[in-house]
């Protein structure tokens, strides 16, 4: 494998304000921070390319260490292949073949996340030209590739509460989790007792779905268990989850039922966005690096 680099800082014209996205990688074994680390070294060194849809692929370019921060800027592409005999020409409306390199790819795009081991969380900025789910794609597709099936789960990072304002108005009457232990994250109370179990009972992935007794709805409290398991996939990224409720809207007509709405609220959909701001390149790395560690490692 190639020789780590540390990567300098460069200095930004003024300050800037801009929002992060948070996606959570956890290792089934072998969790320590090496662990992420060789793991992304071997993306890089074995070159899989990923298939996205269609004709487009992506793949990780660059998998660096900071020059003070234990923090890695990585660059992933993403690219078109285009059959060389089926270039359409507009003015003659015919269908042609143009000799070209074989090697060379249409429409390619470029983008630069971070990695920070100890919390394993990847990071991507706001304006990036690929997106954080086609990311996760390549991360779920690149691991299993190296490590085999189930041994690497990736999620979102979600925001809680817009998960909250989504719900606000609806009656909720079932919720559909999918989870992952959390590697060390910060959790308390019931969180932290639940987590502890899935991790000594080897617990690799949990699928779960709570319904609510025969003509009522589930209580979604604060501190509740159903808010706890929801806040275990959302805030932590943990895991995903469907909740699933309906509203009731009056007929157009006076005196006329209620129709019942059904609605289904997916957490993958609400990625919380986290705003930092910062005066140059160096203090935009510190600050994504203390933002991130703040939030998610253990301190006990």
């Amino acid at each position: 494998m190639k020789k780590e680099v540390l990567r300098n800082f460069k200095v930004a014209d003024r300050h800037k304000v801009k929002t992060m996205q948070l996606l959570n990688i956890v290792l089934l074994h072998n969790q320590s921070p090496e662990s992420y680390i060789d793991l992304f070294k071997k993306m890089v060194y074995f070159d899989h390319v990923i298939k996205l849809r269609g004709e487009h692929y992506i793949e990780l370019l660059r998998f660096e260490r900071l020059a003070t921060l234990n923090m890695y800027e990585c660059t992933i592409v993403s690219y078109m292949g285009i059959r060389q005999n089926a270039w359409f020409n507009q003015k003659s409306k015919t269908i042609e073949s143009i000799d070209g390199d074989e090697d060379l790819y249409a429409n390619t795009k470029k983008a630069t996340f971070y990695f920070i081991p100890e919390v394993h969380k990847l990071c991507l900025m706001s304006g990036s030209e690929i997106t954080i789910q086609n990311i996760k794609k390549y991360i779920d597709e690149a691991s299993k590739m190296i490590l085999g099936s189930g041994q690497v789960h990736s999620n979102f990072v979600t925001s809680k509460d817009e998960i909250t304002e989504a719900c606000k108005e609806l009656n909720i009457n079932r919720v559909k989790l999918t989870f992952n232990y959390s590697n060390k994250d910060i959790t308390e109370g019931f969180e932290e007792t639940f987590d502890n179990l899935t991790k000594n009972d080897n617990i690799s992935l949990i699928n779960m779905e709570i319904q609510s007794a025969e003509d009522e709805d589930l209580n979604l409290n604060k501190g509740g268990m159903v808010d706890s398991l929801i806040n275990l996939v959302t805030k932590k990224g943990n895991g995903d989850a469907e909740i699933i409720g309906y509203e009731l809207i009056p007929g157009k007509r006076k005196g006329s039922k209620f129709k019942r709405k059904n609605h289904k609220i997916r957490t993958a959909d609400y990625i919380e966005k986290i705003k930092i701001g910062f005066d140059s390149i160096g203090s935009m790395y510190t600050t994504i690096f203390n933002e991130v560690v703040t939030r998610f490692k253990r301190t006990k």
